[in-house]
């Protein structure tokens, strides 16, 4: 899987949405969960919905993707304060 192939190239500090169509993807890295980020709260704040495991999450999103996106590094920021 793609997400798995992320995580092994950056064991750390590390979180990607992934969108196709509808579905979207997220994953985070163990350190930044230990933080706070679970890939959950990625789909969540960028106006989707879904969840699964802290490091790993799939959901839809039916918001315009270019608006949902814009919205990513602003609920990363405020999930490591």
């Amino acid at each position: 899987m793609l997400a798995d192939k992320f995580r092994e190239k950056y064991p750390k500090a590390g979180a990607a949405v992934l969108v196709t169509g509808a579905t979207v993807i997220a994953v985070v890295t163990e350190d930044l969960v230990k933080r706070g980020l679970k890939a959950g709260d990625l789909i969540t704040g960028i106006g989707g919905k879904g969840g699964g495991r802290p490091n790993l999450a799939q959901g839809s999103l039916t918001a315009d993707i270019n608006d949902a996106l814009s919205k990513l590094s602003k609920v990363v920021e405020e999930k490591l304060k």
